[in-house]
């Protein structure tokens, strides 16, 4: 489980985990959740890579 803290935004539930896919050359997004009692944006991986917190 991947767990991104979150700045307060109006748009938080707009947010979305996602990793750059080198082969494909496209980003690839997690189902993600945000908890706004925790501040965090949260998806399950399944491999090492970089991932970033995208805006949809």
């Amino acid at each position: 489980m991947l767990q991104v803290p979150v700045e307060k935004r109006a748009h938080a539930a707009d947010l979305i985990i996602g990793y750059y896919n080198e082969a494909a050359k496209t980003w690839k997004t997690l189902p993600t959740t945000y908890d706004a009692a925790t501040g965090t944006a949260a998806a399950e991986m399944n491999h090492f890579t970089k991932y970033a917190l995208l805006e949809r």
